[in-house]
């Protein structure tokens, strides 16, 4: 009842504007018709609404979004794999590389001791305020000489000491490594209290260690064997390439020899220990 009152009303009132208004139209009746019945209003909305969205563009609009939804998990996802730094299997708590400490004279695990590491960009300050990035960690190696540290502590300069090993080594220029596994030697404050220093003797073509082999460290360049008997120091390397020596005098150069290996010039200091023998070529 009350549809159809509203109905006889809006016809009496249009038909009063279209005697008193010629510009009245039936296009402008219409409108006033759906503007005055909700229900018509409402199905009016409904047809335009179908008209501009078709099963076709519902379809294309599902698409594209999950198109975009794939290319930010894919973005997400290679955006996270490089800031890992390319070293991955990182465990619960944050560690994702296993350094194994050995003595150097001794080839004997580094066990139950107390490590620190300390790392920084090598910027060295002036004045105090400047920011080296710098990073400390401190634990204690178990039964069997390892570690566990995450590879973001590793910058520039990164020293690991140990107890009894005061002297350090870099962990990040210094340690052999093969993927996530790392072995750091370190030279004992025992073997170096008289100022000895160490090399480390490496075949330039393997990679590996010159272990248990006679040298002489000689300033002769007519030295091309060990059987010279004008050396310096003569000595045989253990089972990691390595071997002791007394401090050097002065600032000369001085030669590593090796038989079968081209005598190496090397500068004496505690950096430059690893000394990368190349071996005479084959004669066919």
């Amino acid at each position: 009842m009350a549809v159809r009152k509203e109905t006889f009303r809006w016809q009496l009132v249009a038909n009063r504007e279209v005697s008193g208004s010629p510009k009245v139209t039936k296009s402008s009746l219409a409108y006033q018709n759906y503007s005055k019945e909700p229900h018509d209003e409402a199905l009016c909305y409904n047809q335009i609404m179908n008209k501009l969205i078709s099963k076709k563009q519902i379809f294309t609009l599902i698409l594209i979004a999950l198109v975009l939804l794939i290319g930010i998990l894919a973005f997400l996802y290679f955006n996270n794999n490089h800031e890992s730094n390319s070293v991955n299997n990182i465990d619960d708590n944050g560690y994702n590389i296993e350094v194994k400490l050995v003595d150097a004279l001794s080839s004997k695990s580094i066990a139950n001791t107390g490590v620190n590491i300390s790392s920084d960009n090598g910027i060295r300050c002036i004045v105090a305020g400047c920011d080296t990035n710098s990073q400390n960690w401190a634990g204690t190696s178990n039964e069997n000489g390892l570690i566990f540290v995450s590879s973001k502590i590793i910058n520039n300069t990164t020293t690991l000491t140990a107890t009894g090993y005061g002297g350090g080594r870099d962990l990040g220029k210094d340690s052999d490594k093969t993927g996530n596994n790392w072995t750091l030697e370190l030279d004992s404050d025992i073997n170096t209290k008289d100022f000895s220093m160490r090399l480390k003797l490496v075949n330039s073509k393997t990679n590996d260690s010159l272990a248990n082999v006679s040298m002489i460290i000689t300033k002769d360049k007519k030295c091309v064997t060990v059987e010279c008997n004008n050396y310096v120091f003569k000595g045989k390397t253990n089972n990691l390439g390595n071997i002791y020596h007394p401090s050097l005098p002065g600032l000369d150069d001085y030669l590593v020899v090796v038989d079968g290996y081209i005598p190496k010039i090397i500068n004496p200091g505690w950096v430059n220990y690893r000394i990368i023998m190349d071996p005479y070529p084959l004669i066919d």
